[in-house]
């Protein structure tokens, strides 16, 4: 290969890998459906028996991370709801809830 097209493929990849750097995966989520158990620290937390979800966890009852306190407002023990968990980092935060009737 001539030195040209060494520099040529080279200023390839390197763009490619930019191009790469600059995109943010979409995070993996998962979604069930539960019955509100406990709303703890001022609505960061959130405990749940829920139901399966399907091909990643058993159903069982659960406490999870709310970073948006905002999602857990006019909920109660007892309510049925619908929620999805997105993995952020290590963790599995709830990113959105809804009840359900």
């Amino acid at each position: 290969m001539t030195s040209v097209r060494v520099a040529r493929l080279a200023l390839c990849v390197l763009a490619l890998a930019a191009a790469a750097c600059g995109k943010k995966a979409t995070p993996e989520t998962h979604s069930t459906t539960g019955v509100v158990r406990n709303i703890s620290h001022e609505g960061h937390a959130l405990t749940v028996a829920h139901d399966d979800f399907p091909g990643f966890m058993e159903a069982m009852v659960m406490t999870f991370d709310v970073p948006d306190a905002g999602l857990t407002q006019g909920l109660k023990p007892g309510d049925k709801i619908s929620f999805t968990i997105a993995k952020v980092d290590d963790q599995w935060p709830v990113t959105r809830i809804a009840k359900v009737p």
